[in-house]
């Protein structure tokens, strides 16, 4: 009956194992992923270049500005006197342009070393107690590697 007893226990022993490794099978399974697809936007960061177009100034804007710049000095590159405000009881701060004449020329030498900008333009003189316009008609001459010249004439 020993025998008996220890294949009996021998037999309950295996049968345990085979149930334990079955049961834990079953109830443990397979470790399954489930994978699912989730619409994500993504932020790229891409540099486009971009063409800027600034435009040169003309020859007649080169040229107001170096006729308010002689006038703001009271001379020109070459030293020569432009004493618009001299005559009157304003200062340069209350001088602006008022109006530029659209007719105007420009002159180049054949060689291209000169160049020479004739316009009209309107200044209006203004401080806290009037108001005055004037017409002159300049001519700003450009030469390489030398001063520029402002001529004027009232008008």
């Amino acid at each position: 009956m020993e025998k008996n007893t220890q294949g009996l226990i021998a037999v309950f022993a295996i049968l345990s194992l085979l149930v334990g490794f079955s049961l834990g099978a079953v109830l443990i399974g397979e470790d399954v992923e489930t994978i699912k697809e989730v619409p994500v936007e993504v932020e790229k960061i891409v540099e486009v270049p971009v063409e800027i177009v600034v435009e040169a100034p003309s020859q007649l804007e080169l040229a107001v500005a170096e006729f308010m710049l002689a006038v703001e000095n009271e001379e020109d590159e070459a030293g020569t006197r432009i004493d618009i405000l001299d005559n009157m009881h304003y200062n340069f701060d209350e001088v602006s342009v008022y109006d530029i004449e659209e007719d105007y020329s420009i002159e180049v030498t054949s060689d291209g070393d000169v160049t020479k900008v004739e316009f009209e333009v309107r200044l209006k003189f203004k401080d806290s107690r009037d108001t005055e316009k004037q017409s002159y008609a300049v001519e700003v001459t450009y030469e390489d590697d030398e001063d520029t010249l402002v001529d004027f004439t009232k008008l």
